[in-house]
């Protein structure tokens, strides 16, 4: 299978043959009247939608969310999104055991969160315990600490972690907004107290308050000196304050932007884009690595657990035209993963747009054409009932599947109905993706085998060695051809179906400087200033 060239391909192999990793000088800005940053002023920046009612990133899988969580808290490692690197953060060094079943990290002995308390080993493993015990509300979290066993405080500034199998995934993990810390005493609150955005984390902003479908308010932590060594600067952040507003329509939002109500915007949609651009306003593409956006079959349901329907919604899908509902960046899948994300695999074999095909499959399996067009079994009408986090793609979607005799439902749910449908398994298909920087996202979305986010109820499958065996391979070649085996499993049975490749773009207005993504994707204000 080709390969095709990829930023993140670096990202994980090269550092299991390292013992440790220096910390490196984070960049400084050039000194000109044009481009040194001021310090001051309060931002504002609407994102496409209410983030769920929870803003602990453990307890999190919309990416929303995790836009606020990442400003206020930190990580032990950050990724690199020019070069794929794992780079010092709150940890200065790390060193990973031959099997990978045990990570040993050093900190910074400088760092504490905004209520005072110390940042250190202590509080490394009384984040990780809370995170273990959260179990399947850990959905964001859980699957990067899949196995683990314990964390030991060998001295304040020295944390060793350890799992019950290799978990080589685990040091990308870490830099994700997911495993962000809070202040010891806080993992003590409960599940809801930590989604209310009730905590002190280490980070460059402090959540103020956080009022649900309106917006959280953050302000500078003062006294902040410990960014990534990705930052483009040190100290404090320049920004005095931000406010995230939540606003769902795409044009009310570039509106806002161009009306000076708002800094900065997420998600604009492509009419909106040229505008924009046209009007000397700014726009930043961001591709996040991972699961592309993707169709995961529930199999414990009665359609999602149909071969003949999985592979005739497959065919049935016509992507090049899906994509005209988006803007730049966004383009066919050509496999599970996107082609930035370490150990892609191409799987375009399995992904061909053919409706003659669909209907001659579910013709075969049984499923006759009824009086108004859609198939019929046994009695029962094939009409799929999805959780689609895309509403933008509904009509387009249902006129599709309807040329082969498939209903498609349009089921309007907000985040948090997303979130009690699925946790109830009322849904055949679950159109989603997921931002990782590893292949491993495969393995706790699709493994039959535990897994916090095991969104396809997945039923034993041939896919399942290849999922557990990747996760602890430390040679990359290995590892290569374990995903490969894994991903081409889940694809010639249709259980994951993909469908986009996506890219977030974000609209910036003439004043703002300094805006930038982490390597999944995440916004990042610590070098932000407006002037």
């Amino acid at each position: 299978m080709t390969r095709p060239a990829r930023l993140l391909a670096v990202a994980l192999a090269p550092l299991l043959a390292l013992t440790a990793c220096s910390a490196a000088q984070p960049a400084t800005p050039t000194s000109s009247a044009a481009t040194t940053p001021v310090a001051g002023g309060n931002y504002v920046h609407a994102l496409e939608a209410e983030p769920g009612g929870c803003l602990d990133g453990a307890q999190q899988r919309f990416h929303v969310a995790l836009n606020i969580v990442r400003q206020a808290t930190d990580s032990l490692v950050d990724l690199d999104p020019e070069t794929g690197k794992i780079v010092p953060w709150l940890a200065t060094a790390w060193e990973i055991s031959p099997d990978a079943k045990t990570f040993t990290f050093t900190l910074r002995d400088d760092v504490t969160f905004s209520n005072g308390e110390k940042f250190d080993a202590t509080a490394v493993k009384a984040n990780f315990d809370r995170i273990s015990a959260l179990g399947a509300k850990a959905v964001g979290a859980g699957p990067v600490l899949a196995g683990y066993t314990g964390t030991t405080v060998v001295d304040p500034t020295t944390v060793k972690v350890d799992f019950a199998q290799p978990n080589i995934q685990f040091l990308q993990g870490l830099t994700a907004a997911w495993l962000g810390f809070i202040s010891p005493t806080d993992t003590q609150k409960t599940a809801d107290q930590i989604c209310s955005g009730d905590y002190s984390g280490t980070g460059p902003f402090v959540i103020d308050s956080y009022t649900k479908n309106d917006s959280a308010k953050l302000s500078k932590r003062t006294g902040y000196a410990w960014p990534s060594a990705t930052a483009q600067h040190t100290g404090e952040a320049y920004l005095d304050s931000v406010t995230f507003t939540f606003l769902s329509e795409s044009g009310v939002r570039v509106g806002a932007l161009q009306s000076g109500q708002v800094n900065s915007v997420s998600l604009v949609q492509p009419q909106d884009e040229a505008v924009l651009t046209g009007s000397g306003f700014s726009t930043l593409v961001a591709s996040p690595p991972g699961l592309v956006q993707t169709w995961i079959a529930n199999q414990s349901s009665a359609l999602g657990g149909d071969e003949a329907v999985r592979k005739a919604i497959s065919l049935a899908l016509d992507r090049e035209a899906l994509t005209t509902l988006y803007g730049s960046g966004f383009a066919p899948a050509t496999g599970l993963l996107s082609p930035n994300t370490p150990y892609f695999t191409d799987l375009s074999a399995y992904i061909t747009h053919d409706p003659t095909a669909a209907a001659a499959t579910l013709e075969e399996a049984g499923w006759t054409l009824g009086s108004d067009g859609i198939r019929v079994k046994d009695g029962v009408r094939l009409s799929l009932n999805v959780i689609n986090v895309f509403p933008e793609q509904a009509e387009l979607l249902q006129q599709q599947l309807k040329t082969v005799g498939i209903d498609y439902q349009i089921r309007k749910l907000d985040n948090a109905a997303s979130s009690q449908a699925i946790a109830q398994g009322d849904y055949d298909f679950y159109v989603w993706n997921m931002t990782r920087a590893d292949p491993d996202v495969l393995r706790g979305i699709f493994s039959s085998v535990g897994g916090a986010q095991a969104y396809s109820r997945a039923q034993p499958s041939a896919a399942d060695a290849p999922l557990a065996a990747q996760a602890g391979e430390t040679d990359s070649a290995k590892r290569q051809a374990l995903v490969d085996e894994a991903s081409v499993e889940l694809a010639k049975s249709y259980v994951a179906i993909p469908q986009l490749t996506r890219a977030w773009v974000y609209g910036l207005g003439k004043d703002v400087h300094g805006f930038a993504v982490d390597g999944e994707a995440k916004i990042l204000l610590y070098d932000t200033w407006i002037g």
